[in-house]
């Protein structure tokens, strides 16, 4: 890196710095593969083991507001959480929050596993429900003892396992899908889960859907969604009710759904600060990118700024 290179770099620390600790901020957390990453000797649950005590400190801090904006259900969040220690979820996030990619959001101070508010429209979630109920007649059950033990199985032709999650699992106000394989960020990615989403775009299309789309998270979940509604459309509608103020807001991310959102908070004043493992577009949208990967790249930037 070269002077100015450092220079430039050091300004952007101070200037977020600034915003950590002289203004009421509001600091989201996406979590695979920003918070959540690979299980190593180091990190036994996916996280980097000094993460759940920099998030609450970082979260008792008297003008600082923390929570997720994840494509997660409240019951998956809370799977996670209990991981780290914390029994509810606002143990962790006691700030407002956003889930299942915006279609579902949590206020400050509540368990968002117990009280969430859909911003979703009745009839997008009455076709999600329709297409689960479809989708279910198409999958058959694994005939490897192995696979089938953990409830893996196939659609017709597509070589990819697939795993449909049930109850709140299967997401509030989407429609959740599991597919098996790597992250789509990965080099070893190649294409696995390309015909799981045709095929249920196909299904979308013969039922003649109109308020719902699929599209891939990138960690091997494809996500049955309304058309419209994103991260990006629950930040403004936060922004909206006067929960959040955008050009105080901090969003960490990583992932292709993240694009648009962070695009979004970056255009309103906002600061977006991604991990070295992120999706190339994010980087380019990024006001800080961290050296390191996964948490340990948050831990890095937690680090950095709160010095």
């Amino acid at each position: 890196m070269n002077s100015k290179e450092l220079s430039t770099r050091n300004d952007t620390v101070l200037n977020i710095k600034e915003k950590f600790l002289n203004s009421q901020c509001s600091i989201f957390f996406d979590i695979d593969g920003t918070l959540k990453g690979r299980k190593t000797s180091d990190a036994p649950f996916g996280f980097h083991p000094d993460l759940p005590d920099a998030l609450k400190h970082l979260g008792s801090l008297p003008n600082i507001s923390i929570g997720v904006a994840t494509s997660q259900s409240p019951d998956e969040l809370l799977t996670f959480t209990k991981k780290m220690g914390g029994e509810t979820i606002i143990d962790i996030f006691p700030g407002p929050s956003i889930f299942e990619d915006g279609h579902l959001w949590s206020p400050k101070g509540v368990s968002p596993d117990k009280n969430f508010q859909t911003l979703s429209s009745d009839e997008a979630q009455e076709e999600i429900e329709r297409l689960k109920k479809i989708v279910a007649t198409h999958w058959t059950l694994s005939s490897n003892p192995k696979l089938a033990q953990n409830e893996w199985g196939f659609f017709p032709n597509i070589s990819t396992p697939i795993s449909i999650p049930t109850d709140k699992l299967q997401g509030v106000a989407t429609g959740t899908i599991w597919e098996m394989g790597p992250n789509t960020h990965d080099s070893s990615y190649d294409g696995e889960y390309e015909p799981v989403s045709a095929y249920i775009s196909q299904l979308i299309t013969q039922v003649q859907f109109s308020h719902i789309y699929c599209t891939e998270v990138g960690n091997g979940t494809l996500r049955i969604l309304e058309k419209g509604r994103s991260k990006a459309t629950a930040f403004s509608e936060l922004s909206d009710r006067g929960i959040i103020e955008l050009n105080n807001t901090i969003l960490f991310c990583d992932g292709a759904n993240d694009i648009e959102a962070a695009k979004h908070i970056t255009d309103n004043g906002g600061i977006v600060i991604t991990v070295e493992n992120a999706h190339p577009h994010i980087k380019s949208l990024a006001t800080w990118i961290a050296r390191q990967s996964e948490s340990k790249g948050v831990i890095e930037a937690l680090h950095t700024f709160m010095k």
